[in-house]
């Protein structure tokens, strides 16, 4: 997914969701709405953030042994 330009400053969050859901997001903080973004399963899927030269600046690999907790295993935590 190609993401809009936007400005990350230290220790600040953005949401991303899909443009449908971003409305219901709002109140959590700052929310992009995008119409492909992708769900992410809890177990195996891996997220890369990559600058425009195509640098990886950010990955993770979701695993079920980084939730630690039965109840956030079964969905709704990242």
């Amino acid at each position: 997914v190609k993401l809009p330009a936007i400005l990350l400053q230290p220790t600040e969050y953005v949401i991303f969701t899909t443009s449908a859901g971003a409305s219901a997001l709002q109140s959590f903080g700052r929310v992009v709405g995008l119409p492909n973004w992708p769900g992410l399963n809890n177990d195996g899927e891996q997220l890369i953030l990559r600058n425009p030269q195509g640098e990886v600046v950010f990955e993770t690999t979701y695993t079920e042994a980084n939730y630690r907790d039965q109840d956030k295993q079964n969905g709704g935590w990242s």
